[in-house]
């Protein structure tokens, strides 16, 4: 029997000037290596949803960020099959951009940082779920 995970991850959506902060990570070996997504990741036991989701923008992307909104209206459930059976619950919260963290050197994980319009966003390859949480919480078509 396959092993059974559940893990709560928050994305974080980060506007300035009309564009939308996203993060190329590392995920060797995975299909999604390589792919533009929100910024974001896993909330630690104890953890709040927005103090997790402003930890990881700034750690991935460089980035300090306001606190705005969760939205919940527009959360995927995502399963993987793989060695581990994972079922992973996205949730998007909305920040504002305050500024860049000038100490910030880069993260391991992460091959690129940027910032998108709608129409440069259509153009990128952006992983679905992530597609669709722009979709919902900004209205943007990306399809």
């Amino acid at each position: 029997m396959k092993e059974k995970e559940q893990r709560v991850i928050v994305k974080g959506v980060v506007l300035r000037e009309g564009k939308l902060l996203l993060v190329k990570r590392k995920r060797e070996g995975h299909e999604i290596d390589k792919k533009w997504e929100l910024p974001g990741g896993k909330v630690e036991f104890g953890e709040r949803l927005e103090d997790a989701c402003k930890r990881e923008i700034q750690e991935e992307a460089g980035v300090i960020a306001k606190f705005k909104k969760i939205d919940i209206e527009n959360y995927q459930s995502v399963f993987f099959d793989g060695v581990r059976y994972s079922h992973l619950i996205l949730i998007p919260i909305l920040f504002d951009y305050v500024e860049d963290d000038l100490s910030y050197e880069g993260d391991h994980n992460v091959y690129e940082v940027g910032w998108f319009t709608e129409d440069d966003a259509k153009k990128l390859d952006l992983i679905s779920d992530n597609k669709r949480i722009i979709g919902g919480v900004l209205r943007w078509k990306l399809d």
